[in-house]
């Protein structure tokens, strides 16, 4: 598994409950949950250029697909490597 940190946009339409809220246009268009690293008002986000950034946790692959996505920028991720119990 990888965290990251993606800059995406803020978009308004259904969220992945199919309810009308804003939300990062990252987690309509990749299957992951993304938390507001930049703890910005909504109200603040510039409409031009319309971005902040998020973290996000998820596999290899799906972080390759984001990297791969030019609508994203991955400013960072790691490799998040689970301790022995």
């Amino acid at each position: 598994m990888y965290r990251a940190h993606v800059v995406t946009s803020w978009i308004s339409g259904p969220d992945a409950t199919g309810k009308t809220s804003w939300h990062p246009k990252l987690a309509n268009d990749h299957d992951v949950l993304c938390e507001d690293v930049t703890q910005q008002l909504a109200a603040n986000i510039p409409p031009a250029p319309n971005e902040y950034t998020v973290e996000i946790v998820c596999s290899e692959e799906i972080l390759d697909e984001i990297e791969a996505d030019s609508a994203y920028f991955v400013s960072w991720s790691e490799e998040i490597i689970e301790s022995p119990v």
